[in-house]
């Protein structure tokens, strides 16, 4: 529960939370990151994840592939 509140605190997200949240591994959340598919901020050597990118990520992954049909 600390962790919840910490993270409610800074809102900021660690990887293994992200990993967890979307049920991945942490070198996923690592790829979508490099992939510039998810934001995050580097600190130090660490990357940190908003709750805001994280929810926007989560809203562009949920909505279906546009096609581009003629």
């Amino acid at each position: 529960m600390e962790d919840k509140d910490a993270r409610a605190k800074s809102g900021l997200m660690t990887v293994a939370e992200v990993a967890e949240e979307l049920r991945l591994s942490r070198m996923s959340v690592y790829r979508l990151i490099h992939g510039g598919q998810l934001g995050a901020i580097r600190i130090g050597r660490a990357y940190r994840i908003t709750e805001a990118e994280f929810a926007a990520y989560k809203k562009r992954a949920s909505m279906p592939a546009t096609t581009n049909e003629s």
